[in-house]
């Protein structure tokens, strides 16, 4: 029979790994705010917790932004462009071994140069904030 220890130390947990002991965050604040005061700080926050995002803004240190629109299109462009380059190469390695015509070389550059240009039309938010500016 296991002991309580072992049973426990199995237990598998849920959520973020503990802090090590020093950085474990044993101090309490507290800011009194009037109500413009707070509604600005709600407005802030987005989905953050008021102590998590006055953390944050202390530390300077901020969670990873989703990301736009547009980036989230570009990367969907840039999956469809990869899925037809696995089906050329899918399709030039079934025909090998059967003995089938392979696919043009025009065919091959025309799907190449599609993801060149994807990728070179492709911008990070940072580079997007910078030409827009804060």
């Amino acid at each position: 029979m296991q002991s309580p220890s072992a049973l426990i130390a199995r237990r598998r947990r849920h959520g973020p790994e503990p802090l090590p002991p020093g950085e474990r965050r044993t101090h309490t604040i507290s800011v009194r705010l009037n109500p413009t005061e707070l509604a600005l700080l709600d407005a802030k926050r987005g989905r953050l917790a008021r102590g998590e995002w006055m953390r944050a803004a202390l530390l300077n240190r901020w969670p990873p932004a989703a990301p736009n629109r547009i980036a989230v299109a570009q990367w969907r462009a840039l999956a469809r462009v990869g899925s037809n380059l696995n089906q050329i190469a899918a399709a030039i390695n079934s025909a090998r071994f059967s003995g089938a015509s392979l696919p043009s070389v025009a065919d091959i550059r025309d799907v190449l140069l599609a993801l060149r240009s994807t990728l070179l039309a492709a911008r990070t938010d940072e580079e997007i904030d910078q030409e827009t500016g804060p």
